[in-house]
């Protein structure tokens, strides 16, 4: 059994993490009524996709450096552009559909 004193012992990044998962699961439950579940996930998977390219490229956290290529690059644009039409397609849509 794990007691609270344990706590200050832990790595950094452990702590860290539990935070920025705390803060996460936080601005879900505030995001979502007000952009939707679709463009929240979608957020949720880019900053995903985004942050596992950085943990590739640098070699982070002991992971094997896969440079980002042009190709990966390409998929991450083509993910953002979904993203924008998801979060933003019904405003332009009605704006250039008037």
């Amino acid at each position: 059994m794990t007691s609270l004193a344990a706590i200050p012992s832990q790595p950094l990044w452990s702590l860290t993490g539990g935070m920025i998962g705390a803060c996460a699961l936080f601005s879900y439950v505030v995001l979502a009524p007000k952009i939707g579940f679709s463009a929240l996930l979608g957020l949720a998977i880019v900053g995903q996709l985004l942050s596992s390219q950085m943990i590739d490229h640098f070699g982070l956290l002991g992971a094997v450096r896969r440079p980002v290529s042009l190709l990966r690059l390409g998929g991450m644009v083509v993910m953002l552009i979904g993203l924008a039409v998801m979060l933003f397609g019904d405003r332009l849509s009605a704006r250039f559909l008037q």
